[in-house]
């Protein structure tokens, strides 16, 4: 259940409320992605193109490029996918998508070309993290685009700790005071109120901030069905209807002997 957020300071992609992720592909491969000379790039020719992302839940590595693609497809087509029907779904990547379980490893997948992987999206914070603590990681990676902004990932906890009467104000109150420094009496010393604020500085986090958990609720919920209309398929799910199709013939072959 979320109950606050961090804000953060000087990343690009970031506003105090929204976040956004990097589309990035390999530098060596970006002119297939251009449509001028001013370093303007189409997402369009990602069409057919493989994709890693770091789970299949994740707003910033699947959910927010399926909703960027969803946009675009609706720019360039006559007719608008209909959010109404189950039926009107798209299918836009290479159906072959791997999962690598961390935006770091999907960075990697895309470098290295890892499983044929041509593209990724990418946390903007998690960019900032890694460009500045491993910069050598993101050679060979360009930015093509990044997608829609979304409210900032926030802090939760478990639904009966806000319900209990009090404990809300609580938690705020401590998380606001830790991310401000604000601890009075619990720093034994001033170094420790240092040590404190320095590590939030290499984490970007300027300080925190009070959330409606409905915005949250309501914004991924209209999320979540668009991404719905942009399909794709895992290995295993290829490998599931396989499976069905062969047992599916070898009963019709069992039931053919039987005469049935």
């Amino acid at each position: 259940y979320p109950f606050g957020a961090p804000v953060y300071n000087n990343i690009n992609g970031c506003t105090r409320n929204t976040y956004s992720s990097f589309i990035i592909v390999r530098s060596m491969d970006v002119h297939l992605y251009e449509i001028g000379v001013n370093n303007e790039f189409s997402l369009m020719n990602l069409c057919g193109k493989k994709l890693c992302v770091n789970h299949l839940n994740s707003y910033s590595g699947c959910i927010s490029l399926k909703n960027k693609i969803f946009h675009e497809l609706n720019q360039i087509n006559n007719k608008e996918i209909d959010l109404n029907s189950s039926d009107d779904i798209r299918l836009f990547f290479n159906p072959d998508v791997t999962i690598t379980g961390s935006h770091r490893e999907s960075i990697r997948h895309v470098k290295e070309k890892v499983n044929n992987v041509d593209v990724a999206a990418i946390d903007c914070i998690t960019y900032q993290l890694i460009l500045k603590y491993a910069p050598e990681e993101l050679n060979g990676i360009t930015c093509i685009g990044k997608t829609s902004e979304a409210l900032i990932p926030p802090f939760v906890t478990r639904r009966e700790y806000v319900e209990k009467e009090g404990l809300y104000s609580i938690l705020c109150d401590a998380f606001e005071n830790t991310l401000s420094c604000n601890l009075g009496d619990a720093f034994k010393s001033i170094s420790d109120m240092y040590e404190l604020r320095n590590a939030l500085d290499a984490l970007y986090i300027k300080e925190f901030q009070i959330i409606n958990p409905e915005d949250y609720k309501k914004t991924f919920s209209k999320l979540n069905i668009v991404a719905k209309h942009i399909k794709f398929y895992l290995w295993k799910e290829k490998n599931i209807l396989h499976d069905t199709k062969a047992n599916n013939n070898n009963t019709n072959n069992d039931d053919i002997k039987k005469g049935t």
